[in-house]
């Protein structure tokens, strides 16, 4: 059986566990580019072989799946909002 497998992945919301998530995934070869709110939490991802995106919507451009890890608190009070491919 052939497996296709998606090499290009993005990780919205770079806290505690997208983190851990984006660097589980460079470890294992994918091409994973991120995006957070938070400098900071950009900043580990990178130091982690993450690359980084200026918006939610490039790394949706970037990635062939993108897995979205966020809080309420990742809102900033805004609630919530919904991606949609363009």
């Amino acid at each position: 059986m052939e497996t296709n497998t998606a090499r290009r992945t993005g990780v919205i919301g770079l806290g505690a566990m997208g983190v851990q998530m984006a660097r589980h995934m460079v470890s294992k070869g994918f091409d994973v580019t991120g995006y957070d709110i938070d400098v900071d939490a950009m900043r580990r991802a990178i130091e982690q072989g993450a690359t980084t995106c200026l918006s939610a919507a490039q790394v949706g451009d970037h990635a062939e799946v993108v897995i979205v890890m966020v809080g309420e608190r990742s809102t900033g009070g805004r609630g919530r909002r919904t991606i949609r491919p363009s």
